[in-house]
């Protein structure tokens, strides 16, 4: 369930993209802000854990800078990554080394960028995307000393193709792995599709090997990855085989530690649908997603589901109303839960925490008799329940998972229940509340329950 949702900023365009745990319980936010009027700010939000903000700081010029990542540091401090533009007007890559209470100690061009971290020799990895002369994308990473000065700068890609890095993983042999999208596929060299690559580089800078994955017959877009203990988890869109422009799913690949494939999965929500992230836990890995809308003003909300290690969902919820467009760019692993970081509507900084009651009882709403489906036997049972003679075995039934018979999600169970189903399979008035179509945990706070499920356990 939602413990709470914050929002932070909200004078103009403001967006979290990165969220990190620190260690008082609280939390750090990365992203940016266009408070101050012309141009952006890389925007640092700190609060306690709670979400109450703590204090917040602002870097960067009359130009438009930005952070797109934080991480915490040896020394107590962060570090911020993202892009900037110089006093000279260079644009490029921008790192920010911060102490504890978020004063800046240096800041550097050209070393951070989409992402960075802290090295296990102490000082800092970034990659970003350049453009080159002949209109080529390429990953510009660069590994820099304790101070955020160069020690090696490595470009990859090859010429005419787009390339962009989302995630950087140091791996135990000293060397990298980078994680993101490319238009090169070494099966298709003539294709301008987009697949999501993974590259393997030395310590020293040169890259090992690269591989591909995603579907021949249309865009794979993305790539953010975590590390686990037998490889690593990428995530992105991309498509069913069906060439729409109006629809994506929510893509997920596992690969080995030798990144040969072994498995990929696709989750539909039912509109544009982008995983953006993805940690480890435990037994799986739970990934944030967005579904876009293409056809309502109804913009996004974010979407939060676990799979197991082979790949086969766990539970899935979905945190967002009608009336707002909430954006997740970032989750973090949580005592207790998760917290994801992102925008409300691109004008404020949104942080939400989710914590996870395990021994919640998963069900799919609307199937009010728990047969595995939902049609109109789960209004009948509804009416039942509500209105049938004593010894009408559809009362305990219906008893067992309130939850589930609750249709509108408005936290009581009444004719309007029955007529909320009856209306989504006959006058086509769209799907039901999460969780539906697969199992999950009810996220709104009432005073329903689900004390057995058979379907989802």
């Amino acid at each position: 369930q939602t413990t709470w949702s914050r929002t932070y900023g909200g004078a103009s365009w403001d967006e979290g993209l990165s969220v990190q745990q620190t260690t008082d319980g609280g939390y750090v936010i990365a992203g940016h802000t266009h408070a101050a009027g012309e141009g952006g700010n890389v925007y640092l939000v700190k609060t306690n854990a709670t979400g109450d903000t703590l204090w917040t700081r602002t870097y960067g010029g009359t130009q438009d800078d930005g952070g797109n990542s934080v991480q915490l540091t040896s020394d107590g401090g962060y570090v911020v990554c993202g892009f900037g533009i110089a006093a000279s007007g260079e644009a490029g890559m921008l790192i920010i080394k911060t102490d504890a209470l978020g004063h800046e100690i240096w800041s550097r061009i050209s070393s951070g960028g989409c992402t960075c971290h802290e090295t296990s020799a102490g000082g800092y990895i970034g990659a970003d995307s350049i453009r080159r002369e002949d209109g080529s994308w390429k990953i510009k990473v660069v590994n820099s000393d304790v101070n955020g000065d160069p020690l090696w700068v490595g470009i990859y890609g090859d010429d005419g193709t787009a390339n962009h890095p989302y995630s950087i993983i140091e791996v135990p042999d000293g060397g990298y792995v980078v994680t993101g999208q490319t238009s090169e596929h070494p099966s298709n060299p003539l294709a301008m599709q987009r697949y999501i690559v993974a590259r393997k580089i030395s310590s020293e800078g040169e890259e090992v090997c690269s591989y591909t994955y995603g579907n021949p017959f249309c865009d794979t877009h993305g790539g953010t990855a975590t590390a686990v203990a037998d490889g690593y988890v990428i995530v992105g869109s991309s498509c069913d085989g069906e060439l729409d422009p109006f629809s994506s799913d929510m893509y997920v690949v596992k690969v080995n530690n030798q990144f040969e494939e072994q498995w990929a999965r696709l989750f539909d929500a039912h509109g544009i649908d982008v995983a953006v992230d993805v940690v480890g836990d435990g037994d799986g890995y739970v990934i944030a997603g967005v579904r876009h809308d293409p056809i309502t003003e109804y913009s996004g909300d974010i979407h939060l589901f676990k799979l197991d290690s082979t790949g086969t969902q766990q539970w899935a919820t979905v945190f967002g109303t009608p009336q707002e467009s909430e954006i997740a760019s970032s989750i973090t692993k949580v005592r207790g839960g998760y917290t994801l970081a992102g925008s409300l509507g691109y004008t404020a900084v949104l942080v939400v925490k989710f914590e996870w009651d395990t021994n919640q009882v998963a069900f799919v709403r609307g199937d009010t008799n728990a047969d595995s489906k939902v049609d109109i036997a789960d209004a009948v049972s509804v009416l039942s329940y509500l209105f049938g003679p004593a010894e009408d075995p559809s009362k305990a039934k219906v008893a067992e998972c309130l939850d589930a018979a609750d249709a509108n999600d408005d936290g009581k169970t009444d004719i309007a229940d029955a007529i909320k189903i009856l209306g989504h399979l006959f006058a086509a008035e769209g799907p039901l509340p999460a969780p539906f179509g697969e199992c999950g945990i009810d996220v709104t706070v009432d005073g329903l329950d689900c004390l057995s499920f058979a379907p989802c356990q």
